[in-house]
């Protein structure tokens, strides 16, 4: 759901202008990680895999470990395929997407769960999908999510989630991923700087 009404287009996805995206995860200041997007385009399809690695150290000793990798597929603007594995402390969760006809199946242990053919995965480098049907990189799960977006100037645009997910992310005029921010799980402030 949007509250506000800025320009988005849906179907389809912003074609990123490079081949990569890159940011370090920051935390109150201090570096604890980094976020990756990777992009290949095969035929009429559009890969992007994402790689998260964060480590959190208080003294010295480490109290919070995570590894995400996921991968996206889409064709003719529809996730056709996606694939995810998540290393939280040590606890690993994976799941796998495909569309068939007129659904996504979402497969994850022994379960699996139809959604909405036009699901997408919430990776914010395509900020077309805001307002759409999303669901978490994390586990798969559908997310009940609030949408309000902002004019900045020279045309970029500021989107913030409010629902499952809380956080904020801005973009330029292209639409191209320029920043994000969160709280922790501890209440401290995660932001995305790019490089």
């Amino acid at each position: 759901m949007i509250a506000d009404d800025p320009p988005i287009r849906r179907p389809g996805f912003v074609l990123p202008a490079t081949d990569e995206i890159s940011f370090r995860i920051m935390r109150q200041g201090s570096r604890i990680g980094q976020h990756s997007v990777r992009f290949r385009r095969t035929g009429r399809q559009l890969a992007a895999t994402t790689e998260v690695d964060i480590v959190v150290k208080l003294a010295g000793i480490v109290v919070f470990r995570l590894k995400h990798r996921f991968e996206e597929v889409w064709e003719a603007g529809r996730l056709a395929a996606a694939t995810s594995r998540l290393l939280r402390n040590g606890e690993p969760t994976e799941y796998r997407m495909e569309a068939q006809g007129e659904a996504t199946l979402l497969r994850r242990a022994n379960e699996v769960q139809k959604l909405p053919a036009d699901i997408a995965p919430l990776t914010w480098w395509d900020p077309s999908r805001f307002g759409g049907p999303l669901f978490h990189v994390y586990d798969g799960r559908p997310l009940q999510a609030t949408w309000q977006g902002g004019e900045l100037p020279r045309g970029g645009w500021r989107w913030q989630v409010s629902g499952t997910v809380s956080a904020t992310g801005t973009y330029r005029a292209d639409r191209s991923w320029l920043d994000w921010q969160t709280r922790g799980e501890d209440g401290s402030r995660v932001t995305y700087v790019a490089g």
